[in-house]
Parts: C-alpha cells; structure tokens; sequence
C-alpha cells in the first residue's frame, strides 16, 4: 500500500474545503480528509452511515477507522460478514485395493 503524507497545508486546505462544501458532496469526495470530517459530522445521521457502509469498505483502512470510530460512538454495530471459502477443494479416493 503506498504512503500518503499530509503537511499541515493539506489539512489547513482540506478543512476550508469542508466548511464551504455540503455534507453530501463530503462524503462522496476524492479528498479522503473531506470525507473523515464529514463522518465526524453530527450532521450524519445514522441512517446515512449505514447507508454509505459499502462505499466505506472500499476506502483505505486509515479512513475505515474513523467511520467505526463514528459508528461505534453512534451505537451502530456491524456484524462480519461470513466467510466464503470460493476454493473448490476435490477430494479424490484411495485406490485401495
């Protein structure tokens, strides 16, 4: 996974960003910062988080964090999804004779 710094301009500038910027257009934004202000949001019901759960699992895990963070504070639990084992396993018999 590539390392992705941030100087103090980039969270300066994403956050004037926010504040000029709805909450819907937050969360659907390229600008990760932008969307973690948003999930920090009160303005972000629980209804919209649950919602936009699919789109969160596709984020990087830093981002992942703050919406279970959000969640978790909500009371909004999750609960894992099974596991599926796609891999055929064949079996084949002995020859035992």
């Amino acid at each position: 996974m590539p390392e992705c710094k941030l100087c103090d301009a980039d969270f300066i500038n994403s956050l004037t960003i926010y504040l000029k910027t709805d909450i819907a257009t937050s969360l659907n934004s390229d600008n990760y910062l932008l969307r973690v202000f948003a999930y920090m949001d009160r303005r972000v019901g629980k209804r919209t988080l649950i919602k936009i759960k699919d789109k969160v699992e596709k984020l990087p895990e830093w981002v992942k964090k703050f919406y279970q963070i959000r969640c978790e504070a909500d009371g909004i639990v999750f609960l894992p999804k099974p596991m599926i084992d796609k891999t055929v396993v064949l079996l084949s018999r002995g020859d035992s004779e």
